[in-house]
């Protein structure tokens, strides 16, 4: 999920926060300039799709990843989706990114999680559900292919595994 690329527009990003109560939300304090400050917690609680314990745990964990290699920091629109119990995992994220959505997942503490068939190679990542979106990829520039068909299946397979997800 890259907000600049199209893939998902607004709206489709606000459907995935529906539940909310809208009127809970607007009187909550809010500072998009700094998104792990601790005034924000309440907001991304309520707002997005984790617990504030599990807002409070991922803002630990940025404000660590990103003190310590401040070269790759993660941005603030990031942080945001993050925060809101977000991410992303695809080809074109650092290595170092891809393992804190990874570690994050994980943890459960990234409740919905937009990924190529990168997420499902050789990663155990259990997850409640999987949608796939589209049957074909970029395969660079501007040509498309069909995923194969044991992508798929490995992608498919990451929900619902015996003993190791919880319905």
């Amino acid at each position: 999920f890259r907000p600049a690329n199209g893939n998902m527009d607004e709206d489709t990003f606000m459907s995935l926060l529906d539940s909310r109560d809208a009127s809970d939300i607007d009187e909550l304090d809010f500072d998009p300039g700094t998104p792990l400050s601790s005034e924000n917690w309440k907001f991304y609680s309520v707002a997005g799709l984790l617990s504030f314990e599990q807002v409070k745990e991922v803002a630990s964990r940025l404000a660590r990843f990103n003190d310590e290699n401040p070269e790759i920091a993660f941005s603030n629109n990031v942080l945001e989706q993050f925060l809101f119990g977000i991410g992303s995992h695809h080809a074109g994220m650092l290595p170092a990114h891809k393992a804190f959505v990874e570690t994050l997942f994980r943890a459960n503490l990234m409740k919905a999680c937009f990924a190529t068939e990168t997420l499902a190679a050789g990663i155990n990542m259990p997850a409640r559900t999987t949608v796939v979106c589209a049957l074909a990829k970029r395969d660079g520039g501007d040509s498309m292919s069909l995923l194969e068909t044991s992508n798929l299946l490995q992608m498919a397979g990451r929900a619902g595994r015996r003993g190791m997800d919880i319905a």
